[in-house]
């Protein structure tokens, strides 16, 4: 199995997070070659109040929420509501053309929607459930912007399910996949193919929302690229 993070030297495929349990524990599944490392259940991410959820690898970079956001101190992870969200400007963008992105999400089951954004970028984003509104069985997607839209078909609504689940989409531009809960999972390429490259570009970027809606309307604990 190629795992996620590949060209990263530390890496832990984590356990198949326990259904409707606590997001993952402190230990890092990718300890260098990160860029953005948003953590919950980290102090010196979130300090418990506030708007302010703070990236850990430079200290300076904060994504702030549009409202007091509903945080769980005990487990470490913030509710959406399908309303709040985190938005943050990046100068200059940061736009990795290689690397991975990953998320530790729990989408509600009792959820209205049928598509709920995890995090938009600057014409890009990763969603659940269906974004194009012309795929039947679409699950995940993560749309580089670039070239490689890549997703995986298992129903829209296979991950509204209360349960946690780490997602992490890997561009190496040479056999791009998706994975799911540390196991690789089939990946479609909508467009693009599994050579194209151009991870993720974030400049006015958000997380829980895309610019003109599509909120997301569950639990996140952990975004990093």
């Amino acid at each position: 199995m190629r795992r996620a993070f590949a060209n990263s030297r530390n890496i832990r495929i984590p356990p198949v997070p326990q259904s409707g349990g606590a997001p993952p524990g402190p230990d890092p599944i990718v300890t260098d070659g990160l860029v953005l490392h948003l953590d919950a259940g980290d102090a010196s991410s979130y300090s418990g109040t506030g708007l302010d959820w703070v990236d850990l690898v430079t200290g300076t970079q904060t994504y702030t929420f549009n409202a007091d956001p509903r945080f769980d101190s005990d487990q470490g992870f913030f509710n959406f509501q399908g309303n709040n969200y985190a938005s943050s400007v990046f100068s200059p963008a940061l736009a990795p053309t290689r690397g991975a992105v990953e998320y530790w999400f729990r989408w509600k089951a009792q959820s209205p929607l049928t598509v709920a954004m995890l995090m938009t970028g600057t014409g890009n984003w990763s969603t659940v459930g269906n974004v194009t509104g012309t795929l039947g069985d679409e699950s995940f997607e993560h749309f580089t912007g670039v070239s490689a839209c890549m997703d995986y078909r298992n129903g829209h609504t296979f991950l509204r399910d209360n349960d946690w689940h780490q997602v992490v989409a890997v561009i190496d531009g040479v056999s791009n996949q998706l994975y799911l809960d540390g196991l690789p999972v089939t990946t479609y390429f909508r467009t693009g193919n599994a050579t194209s490259t151009g991870l993720m570009s974030l400049s006015t970027s958000y997380i829980g929302k895309y610019t003109s809606g599509y909120n997301f309307d569950g639990d996140i604990a952990i975004v990093r690229m």
